[in-house]
């Protein structure tokens, strides 16, 4: 189905009732997705509104994550729209699932459950009204107790994974790492496959890497966890 199908479908569903302002966010994404190779780097795609509503229309939110399912739907502040492509093919996939894997062990088995592992599929909204998805999101269960049984997570999360998709542009993901140093993340992990790197961000602290090969810790944030990403790939 191509995107301009898709995207009809989109607004149909969305009702006959949609105001011109949902149609056009919609028909804005199709005219830069369209005819697009999935093959080819696009870059990413950042789109202003002029009514800040929009964003916080969690249907009309819930049927663009819907309708595109390979899409991340974030924002920057309240009316700037960003979509960005998740980890593509399956040796990334695969390699994402199995960390949330090991991260859930390690949560049961070495941290006494004391935190909440998400997918990509959980949103986060932090102070300034930014929606962000990361990959990976941990948080501490004591945090969670603060909010609601229901919406986006609306406390900072302690731990989040960032995995390079082929589409992705490095300047970007570093931008969106340091955002979350400065909305309080205390750990941050930009896995880039790549390169066969993984950027491990921490606030005040310089930028270090280490390579697939080395035994990547979680330190005092994630203590006692340990993986090697090269294995954990291959394996």
């Amino acid at each position: 189905m191509s995107m301009e199908n898709t995207v009809e479908e989109s607004v149909a569903m969305y009702g006959q009732n949609a105001s011109w302002g949902h149609k056009n966010v919609i028909l804005a994404i199709a005219k830069e997705l369209n005819g697009q190779d999935a093959e080819d780097p696009i870059p990413l795609l950042k789109i202003e509104l002029s009514d800040s509503k929009l964003i916080r229309d969690d249907k009309f939110m819930h049927l663009l994550d819907k309708e595109n399912p390979l899409l991340k739907i974030e924002t920057e502040g309240k009316q700037l729209l960003i979509l960005s492509f998740m980890p593509n093919h399956v040796k990334n996939q695969s390699g994402l699932t199995r960390l949330l894997i090991k991260l859930g062990i390690w949560n049961e088995t070495k941290n006494d459950n004391l935190g909440e592992l998400f997918d990509s599929r959980s949103t986060v909204e932090f102070a300034d009204g930014s929606l962000k998805e990361p990959d990976i999101t941990y948080i501490l269960k004591s945090e969670l107790s603060k909010m609601k049984a229901e919406g986006y997570i609306v406390v900072v999360p302690t731990f989040v994974v960032e995995w390079f998709s082929t589409f992705d542009r490095f300047s970007e993901a570093h931008q969106k790492m340091q955002y979350y140093m400065n909305q309080g993340v205390k750990l941050a992990w930009l896995i880039v496959p790549q390169e066969e790197k993984t950027y491990i961000y921490r606030p005040d602290r310089e930028v270090l890497s280490k390579d697939f090969s080395e035994n990547l810790d979680g330190g005092e944030i994630l203590q006692g966890f340990s993986v090697n990403l090269k294995l954990l790939i291959e394996g």
